[in-house]
């Protein structure tokens, strides 16, 4: 959430080797985030902290995780490859971010690949979850959980883009997404790869015309301060991940391991999560308004119209994804497919 999301990192004041519980030994986790304190990211990781804490403790062990909110840890590619490498034992990162550790991932990157959020839902939950465990494992992470950022529109500081033809020609802030670059590119527009602690300065010195991101991703980094227009393009759907470093991971006790991974709580925190972010989309755009920030929406004709435009992408992704990447966009084509059906 090139953006949310939710970032761990855990001081360990441990001896190397497998960590030993039987003393009830302190384990002091900082968790940070690039989302600001207040957000539905930071709501998530506090309770998300709460119940880890609850729950080792039970099990006879001191787990604290301490949130470091605001990018207080850097950049969210940074992040990722700390974690790879084990200094960063916990990162939640969009798919974005994880995607250049693990280029296969760039597949849910992909312009107009959902139609809404029903169907995102059911393919992540129900039909790649456990391909993407895999993926991520052989890369050394290991998947705790999906979370979101949400739906991108544009944010653009002098025109708005209503039109397919509106993108020739803008300088336009993207994460650091192969994907996101070849979508812009096809649409007409200049990307310009920036990590998050960079971007509000550009805004504010006309360095970038735009940006693409969520509205509460917008928001919540005061970016919305410095733009004019707000476009409802719905180009992406990005989700987020919650991962642990596989080198960290499986040093840990098994008590606190299952505790990571009970499938029962990963369901639960996975729905309050994404319901948090989406029932604020529509006071936030009122939100806007009132910054007066000019919010457009785009016509079903035009919205087909840069579907199109941008449709190459998916064929590209194909040679830079790799083989993996394309099995992963058939599942999840074919995933879709039984889901539109079955309607």
């Amino acid at each position: 959430m090139r953006r949310l999301a939710v970032v761990f990192s855990v001081g360990l004041f441990l001896a190397s080797g497998p960590v030993a519980y039987a003393k009830a030994k302190k384990l002091s986790v900082r968790a940070g985030s690039v989302a600001p304190q207040g957000t539905p990211w930071a709501i998530w990781l506090k309770q998300f902290a709460k119940r880890i804490g609850k729950q080792a403790k039970e099990a006879g062990m001191n787990v604290r995780i301490k949130p470091a909110l605001g990018g207080k840890l850097g950049g969210e590619k940074e992040m990722v490859e700390e974690c790879r490498l084990g200094r960063l034992p916990l990162i939640g990162v969009s798919t974005g971010a994880i995607a250049t550790a693990a280029p296969s991932l760039n597949v849910f990157e992909l312009p107009y690949l959902f139609q809404d959020s029903a169907e995102a839902d059911y393919v992540l939950d129900n039909v790649v979850f456990d391909r993407v465990s895999e993926i991520l494992a052989r890369q050394g992470f290991v998947l705790l959980g999906f979370s979101e950022n949400g739906w991108h529109g544009m944010a653009t500081l002098q025109k708005p883009i209503q039109r397919a033809d509106d993108f020739k020609g803008l300088k336009l802030r993207v994460q650091q997404s192969r994907v996101h670059l070849e979508t812009f590119r096809a649409l007409g527009g200049s990307p310009v790869e920036m990590g998050v602690p960079e971007v509000l300065s550009a805004l504010q010195n006309k360095v970038v015309d735009g940006f693409t991101n969520t509205p509460l991703f917008t928001f919540a980094t005061n970016w919305v301060d410095s733009i004019k227009h707000y476009s409802l393009t719905g180009h992406i759907y990005q989700p987020a991940v919650l991962v642990a470093s596989k080198k960290w991971f499986d040093r840990q006790d098994k008590r606190l391991q299952k505790i990571l991974m009970d499938p029962k709580y990963r369901e639960k925190e996975t729905n309050k999560g994404r319901q948090l972010i989406r029932k604020l989309n529509e006071p936030l755009l009122q939100q806007f308004k009132l910054k007066k920030v000019k919010v457009h929406k785009v016509s079903p004709a035009e919205r087909k119209e840069m579907a199109k435009r941008a449709k190459k992408v998916h064929t590209l992704f194909k040679s830079f994804g790799g083989p993996e990447g394309a099995k992963l966009l058939a599942a999840i084509e074919k995933g879709l497919k039984a889901y539109r059906k079955g309607k």
